[in-house]
C-alpha cells in the first residue's frame, strides 16, 4: 500500500458495502482501519424522477462521508463528479447514515474514517413513516420465521456473528409478523427519540427475518436503542418504539423465552 504526502489521505481498502462500491480513506494519522465502516441506518439518497447518478463529465457522481468514532457522519461533500442540482439535498440525507465504526487496527479503537459512497443509478429504497400495504401483508401474511440474536452493544467486537434460533412453524411466524404490526399501527411506536437525537448506536442485536405469501420483511431492532428498522422489497420504515417498549420485548421474549425482561 502507497503512502499519500504528509498531510495528505491514504486510501486503505476498497470493498462493496451493500451494493454499492465504498472507498475509505484514513487522514494523516499513521494508522491502518479494519474492518471497514458498515451501514447500519441507511437514508435513501435520491427518489424517483431526481437527478441523475452520473455526471455531466459521464463519470459516476460520488459522495464523501467522514465516519466519526460514534458511527455517526460529521461531514459530507461531493467527492467526483459536479454536484447535482438537489445537491444540497443529496446531502443531507447522506448525513442521517449511521454506521458500526471502523476500528485501528493496531489498538482496536473506533477510528474516524472517509468513506465514499457513489450514487446509484436506480431509485433507492422508499422511506416510509407507516406500515403501507407492502409490510401490512409481509407482517400478516408471515408463514416462515427466521431469528437472530447476539449480545447488546459489545463495541470490542465490531462484527459480532448473529446466533440463529430456526425450526418455527408456520403458526408461529404468523403470530410473530401480526404481533410486530400491532406494535408498529400504534402512533406510540414512532414517539421515542431515534439514533440521531439519542446518540445511541442502533446495532442490532436482533433480526426477524418473514416470509410468506404476502412478501418478505426484514425486521432489525436495537434494544439498546429502543430503535427498529423493518425492511420489505423496495421500502423501509423507522420506529423509536421506547414509549412501548415492554410490547415490543413481550413480543421478542416469544421467540427468545428468558431473554428479554
Amino acid at each position: 500500500m502507497k503512502r499519500a504526502a504528509a498531510g495528505g489521505l491514504r486510501i486503505v481498502r476498497l470493498a462493496v458495502v451493500l451494493m454499492a462500491a465504498t472507498f475509505s480513506f484514513a487522514q494523516a494519522q499513521d494508522f491502518y482501519v479494519t474492518p471497514l465502516p458498515t451501514p447500519l441506518v441507511r437514508i435513501p439518497l435520491r427518489v424517483s424522477g431526481a437527478s441523475s447518478a452520473m455526471a455531466e463529465s459521464g463519470h459516476p457522481r460520488m459522495l464523501k462521508l467522514l465516519v466519526g468514532k460514534d458511527g455517526f457522519v460529521h461531514a459530507t461533500a461531493w467527492l467526483s463528479g459536479d454536484a447535482p442540482t438537489d445537491s444540497a439535498r443529496i446531502l443531507e440525507r447522506a448525513e442521517r447514515w449511521i454506521f458500526r465504526p471502523s476500528r485501528d487496527e493496531a489498538t482496536n479503537a473506533p477510528a474516524s474514517v472517509w468513506v465514499a459512497l457513489p450514487l446509484r443509478p436506480e431509485p433507492d429504497a422508499r422511506l416510509i413513516t407507516r406500515p403501507d400495504s407492502a409490510l401490512i401483508a409481509a407482517l400478516s401474511q408471515a408463514d416462515t420465521l427466521s431469528a437472530f440474536r447476539n449480545g447488546i452493544g459489545d463495541l470490542t467486537h465490531p462484527d459480532p456473528p448473529l446466533l440463529a434460533t430456526t425450526g418455527f412453524p408456520g403458526s408461529v411466524a404468523r403470530r410473530i409478523g401480526v404481533a410486530l404490526l400491532q406494535c408498529l399501527r400504534q402512533e406510540a411506536a414512532y414517539d421515542g427519540p431515534g439514533p440521531w437525537e439519542s446518540r445511541c448506536l442502533p446495532d442490532p442485536d436482533v433480526v426477524l427475518e418473514l416470509d410468506g405469501a404476502g412478501g418478505r420483511a426484514r425486521v432489525e431492532i436495537s434494544t439498546a436503542c429502543d430503535w427498529m428498522q423493518v425492511r420489505t422489497t423496495g421500502d423501509q420504515l423507522f420506529a423509536g418504539y421506547r414509549p412501548i417498549r415492554g410490547q415490543v420485548l413481550g413480543v421478542l421474549t416469544q421467540v427468545f423465552p428468558g431473554k428479554f425482561h
